[in-house]
């Protein structure tokens, strides 16, 4: 499997998890609660396992490319004012704020799909080959995977 298919797949179970947050978090109730968070807890287990394992194989079969990128700036700036917002609705209406973290993971596996996509990472093997083909990739590039 590719890279950039296993990075589309851990995309698409962050995906996931996040509908149905927000599935179970609108329709939790109309259900009677020790069975219906049995199940929305199983769910979240099971897709959260898939996640780390999925990140795991990646890592696995491209050791070069992992943990290869920071996150943008425009992504911390769009978390720091979610976390706000999120302070602001669990103060004032009392509702539950558990779908940050969920976001907060969504958007830390986004960039690692664009990033392997858009600097085409299934063709290439190393970090140098990497920079060679494109230079404009270090800035994106954490200081400690460079070396520096």
């Amino acid at each position: 499997m590719k890279h950039s298919s296993f990075k589309l797949f851990e995309f698409i179970i962050v995906l996931i998890i996040v509908v149905a947050y927000v599935i179970e978090y609108c329709i939790s109730d109309h259900f009677s609660k020790p069975g219906w968070l049995y199940i929305a807890i199983g769910t979240f287990v099971v897709l959260s396992v898939l996640l780390l394992v999925t990140e795991h194989i990646a890592n696995k079969q491209n050791p070069q490319w992992k943990n290869l990128w920071r996150m943008p700036s425009s992504i911390v700036a769009l978390l720091a004012a979610v976390a706000a917002v999120t302070i602001i609705i669990a103060a004032f209406f009392n509702i539950s704020s558990g779908w940050y973290l969920f976001l907060l993971v969504l958007l830390r596996v986004s960039p690692d799909y664009y990033y392997a996509k858009k600097y085409e990472l299934d063709t290439l093997h190393s970090v140098e080959e990497l920079l060679q083909k494109y230079p404009e990739a270090k800035s994106k590039m954490r200081k400690t995977v460079l070396g520096e």
